[in-house]
């Protein structure tokens, strides 16, 4: 018997937390689920500013530098630069088309 309650309870608990995630239903509280994002959308604007704006002297800033005028590690700041590059890279080459050529459509 103890078996069978202990089924439903995570059952009911299993659709709660499936209905949070998709948005069908706020949390009690109204506060997002899990851990808070250490990177914020500001913190990727200011390491790409950073790095790609040379210091006045016209070198370029080293991680240390970004990493303390962000207050974040120097090697996630790293992280996310290298992803903001792969972005980059993704978006001038996209992948290629697969689909067979359109030229020739003769039929046989």
């Amino acid at each position: 018997m103890a078996e069978l309650e202990a089924d439903l309870a995570r059952e009911r608990t299993q659709e709660t937390m499936d209905a949070i995630r998709s948005g069908v239903r706020p949390t009690r509280s109204g506060k997002p689920i899990g851990r808070p994002r250490k990177v914020q959308p500001r913190h990727v604007r200011q390491i790409q500013e950073l790095r790609e704006t040379p210091k006045p002297n016209g070198e370029k800033r080293t991680w240390n530098e970004v990493a303390r005028s962000v207050q974040l590690p120097s090697s996630t700041c790293r992280k996310v630069y290298a992803t903001l590059l792969a972005e980059r890279a993704r978006v001038v080459n996209p992948s290629p088309d697969l689909s067979p050529p359109r030229g020739d459509q003769s039929v046989a």
